[in-house]
């Protein structure tokens, strides 16, 4: 909401706020506190999720990436994920490897190619400069 609004002060704070709720819940949970875990991923992935509908590529890495690791994650964590690393780096190894894992979660649940990332990836201006790369498209269950 605060970035539609271009309220980047409040965004700011409520980033800072919410990232300082993840980092401390990721210490008690190395120091063997009990954690809610449910409510530790919702945090992060949205945090993340909404980071990179506001192109904070960068800061949206990590977010999403602790999302992923607490093992309760869903694809679309990694399809935010791969956005994230090819618009703040560029890497392809690492942006194919979470566009996949997010592609296959569809092909595992049996959806057609018509629910799968394919034209998530397609609408991305992230991606604009791959849109045709045979690498990225195969990936995506495209020829």
């Amino acid at each position: 909401m605060y970035s539609k609004q271009e309220d980047w002060d409040r965004f700011d704070q409520v980033y800072t706020e919410t990232n300082t709720f993840i980092e401390e819940e990721l210490k008690k949970l190395d120091a063997g506190f009990p954690v809610n875990l449910y409510e530790l991923y919702c945090v992060a992935h949205n945090l993340g999720c909404c980071l990179v509908w506001s192109k904070k590529y960068n800061a949206a890495k990590r977010p999403l990436q602790v999302a992923i690791d607490l093992g309760n994650y869903t694809e679309y964590s990694h399809f935010q994920l791969a956005v994230s690393i090819w618009a703040s780096e560029k890497d392809r190894e690492k942006t194919l490897h979470h566009l996949k894992i997010a592609q296959d979660a569809y092909v595992v649940r049996g959806y057609n190619y018509m629910d799968s990332y394919y034209p998530y990836f397609l609408e991305s201006p992230v991606f604009s400069d791959v849109k045709d790369d045979p690498e990225f498209l195969k990936v995506l269950g495209q020829k």
